[in-house]
């Protein structure tokens, strides 16, 4: 990770190790040329994967052929460098799903320097028509320009190609499940699942931090300390990247004590096991969760509006978005503010207290005082 060189201003230090071709351990020590320290992590991302694939920070000039490679084989060195390095694995399969399934198939034998802004154009022209909707077609172009600039990185073409502006995504609001709701869901679970749908809605964890959560992550006075998340069998960070503690609630609290009482909430036991006593695989809690979300009678919910839940509550319980920033792991407070809305019925109830209060209003204009009369 950059370090600061300089307390007073913006400049980053990239540090780090790495075997060149003979297997010799070097040192990559430069100032970064990125102003923020994000960035400059990202930058230190790029040069460790030149390392990794060419043993050293630049590719050899051997390659430097501008398109001589088609997409296909930059999207191999995209997944052999840089998607190891910078995207955590559930980002990954997003990341693969797209590749494999759209811009491989149109874009595979293409020479990336005929990629430009007129085949990207049809290509998206062509999603809208599938019925794509926005925020799929964005992703699309999201994951190719992802591509390209590693492409660029390395010396696969001299410059990056005007694209299209990514399609625009306006804000919705975000449908979150009622109390009453949540709490049919998971009494029609089964009991391992009922377990971790509790710690989805009552504690705001994501389906991986749930496969990750171990006993030594519990603190019986009163907090989790998620630490980790478990996706795809890739032990990682959360998808913030940082580490959060998150209040228990009592109820829940109740049913932790209950398990340490029972020798299950050992250091390095899994809180959360399937009905089998095995840790939860890639996919179980989904399909627990619909299971019970069926038999309860209810539809147009996921695991993961579970958090949605979780945050929309915290906002109408009076805790201030900074707080719930801070406990349900959002990254930018862009995130969290999205569930700061009101639910339809007190939508509903706003409007009608605004047209008694006009009416009274009305009433009581000159135009419509008739006590003269």
């Amino acid at each position: 990770m950059p370090v600061r060189k300089d307390k007073t201003r913006d400049v980053w230090v990239i540090d780090f190790y790495y075997s060149d071709k003979a297997g010799v351990q070097k040192r990559y020590r430069r100032d970064s040329t990125s102003p923020t320290k994000k960035a400059a992590e990202q930058e230190e991302n790029r040069i460790a994967a030149n390392c990794a694939i060419y043993g050293g920070p630049v590719a050899p000039v051997e390659t430097q052929q501008d398109g001589a490679i088609t997409f296909a084989s930059a999207v191999a060195e995209f997944r052999a460098g840089a998607a190891k390095v910078e995207l955590k694995a559930s980002t990954r399969s997003g990341y693969d799903e797209i590749l494999d399934g759209i811009l491989i198939p149109e874009f595979g034998k293409t020479p990336i320097r005929e990629i430009d802004y007129a085949p990207v154009q049809k290509l998206d022209g062509e999603l809208k028509d599938r019925g794509c909707s926005t925020s799929r077609r964005r992703n699309v172009q999201i994951v190719l320009r992802s591509v390209l600039h590693v492409a660029v990185d390395l010396k696969r073409m001299r410059e990056f190609p005007k694209l299209p502006p990514l399609p625009k995504v306006g804000k919705t609001n975000v449908k979150a499940p009622s109390v009453e709701q949540v709490e049919r869901i998971i009494a029609c679970a089964s009991d391992a699942a009922s377990w971790a749908i509790a710690l989805a809605a009552y504690c705001g964890l994501r389906a991986g931090e749930i496969r990750a959560l171990l006993g030594r992550h519990v603190d019986l006075r009163g907090w989790i300390t998620v630490e980790h998340s478990l996706c795809h069998g890739e032990v990682d960070t959360p998808k913030s990247g940082h580490q959060r503690k998150v209040p228990i609630p009592q109820p829940l609290l109740v049913l932790f004590k209950a398990l340490k009482r029972k020798g299950r909430l050992g250091p390095d036991a899994h809180v959360a096991l399937n009905g089998d006593g095995d840790p939860w695989g890639e996919t179980g809690l989904c399909q627990a969760f619909k299971r019970a979300a069926k038999k309860a009678g209810i539809v147009g919910f996921s695991f993961h509006t579970l958090r949605h839940f979780y945050a929309t509550h915290l906002f109408r319980s009076g805790v201030a978005a900074p707080t719930v920033q801070a406990i349900a792991g959002h990254e930018s407070l862009d995130t969290t503010q999205r569930y700061a809305h009101t639910s339809e019925d007190e939508a509903r109830d706003a409007g009608d207290r605004f047209g008694k209060f006009v009416g009274n209003l009305w009433e009581t204009t000159p135009e419509n005082d008739s006590s003269d009369e």
